[in-house]
């Protein structure tokens, strides 16, 4: 589990910080991702 290594590689004053970036990362790629599909079917119609 990459949760379980980030816990044992990072500092735990580091680990919630690592835990929000990547979050945000996720959060970040899946909205551009669904802008992109809504975009291409406005596209189409």
């Amino acid at each position: 589990m990459v949760a379980l290594w980030l816990l044992n590689t990072f500092d735990l004053s580091y680990t919630p910080i690592a835990i929000y970036i990547i979050c945000m990362g996720l959060v970040s790629i899946t909205a551009v991702w669904a802008a992109g599909e809504h975009a291409g079917k406005e596209m189409i119609d």
